[in-house]
């Protein structure tokens, strides 16, 4: 990787970031197209100048995470359709004319995670944990496949109803529901976690955030938490003889769909993989 006075500087937003494979998949596809860049960690405690900061940096391109996906949209000088549907921006990028645009490669991601591991959504109930920006993608892109329902369960009640009536004009043959973290989700055919719990330096590294005797051969939980690899409520759902998807395949999916819009170039998909994988074994020993 040359590092000159034309590298192109991208990273990723959030707090905390030190955990992010991000540096690592995207540094890999920078090499393997042959692209002036780089990507760094961008740590972020307060995002009151963030805007200005990104300009005054020459910063072209970012990936946002916990807890500045919403923010993100207020910095933009564009949001695209996807991150208005979503309320919630996970890429800045820059258009041709220098704009900084933001839109959410997270829902695509996300579907993408579960459609290349063999899953139907097609028809089937799920439930998603959580009401937050991640939340909010995945459920924009998950209407368009038309499942039979969708629930949100949060511990934020006001939230997660928020979420919904968001939507409700949207779901035309899904019916949008809400309940709470206690009720359990046995009748779910697919469970999709996107909170903190479980996250390696989050908030809750040990929380498994529904009952455990909930989960059941035969469904699918797909957890967006990729570090660890394998989260308690992983470990949990395998002991189960449940169907896991791992959050590793949504990293990549919207980072592949991120490469694209920072560079222009179609994203080395093999070598960003290789790259995350790399980072998975060096951590986890998976």
């Amino acid at each position: 990787m040359r590092i000159d006075g034309n590298t192109k500087v991208y990273g990723i937003i959030g707090n905390p970031v030190s955990h992010s494979f991000s540096p690592a998949m995207h540094n890999a596809a920078f090499e393997a197209t042959g692209f002036n860049g780089v990507y760094v960690p961008l740590p972020v405690i307060n995002p009151s100048r963030l805007g200005h900061a990104l300009d005054q940096l020459s910063i072209a391109g970012a990936s946002v995470t916990i807890p500045w996906k919403v923010h993100a949209l207020k910095i933009a000088k564009a949001v695209d359709p996807q991150a208005k549907l979503s309320g919630a921006a996970n890429t800045l990028y820059r258009d041709s004319a220098g704009i900084l645009r933001a839109t959410n490669t997270d829902g695509s991601g996300a579907v993408l995670s579960l459609v290349k591991d063999g899953v139907e959504i097609k028809g089937k109930k799920i439930a998603v944990l959580g009401a937050g920006g991640s939340a909010r993608a995945i459920v924009a892109a998950l209407l368009a496949e038309s499942p039979q329902e969708i629930m949100v369960a949060a511990r934020r009640e006001q939230a997660a109803r928020a979420l919904l009536r968001s939507f409700s004009g949207l779901a035309k043959s899904t019916s949008l529901r809400y309940t709470g973290f206690s009720e359990g989700f046995a009748d779910s055919d697919i469970l999709i976690h996107t909170t903190p719990a479980g996250m390696k330096g989050g908030p809750a590294p040990d929380e498994i955030v529904i009952p455990v005797n909930t989960l059941r051969g035969g469904q699918v939980l797909f957890d967006i938490v990729y570090n660890p690899h394998e989260t308690p409520l992983i470990r949990a759902a395998l002991a189960r003889n449940v169907h896991v998807v791992y959050g590793d395949r949504m990293l990549l999916y919207q980072g592949v769909a991120q490469f694209e819009l920072f560079t222009g170039l179609t994203a080395p998909v093999q070598a960003m993989e290789s790259a995350l994988l790399r980072q998975l074994k060096e951590r986890h020993g998976s």
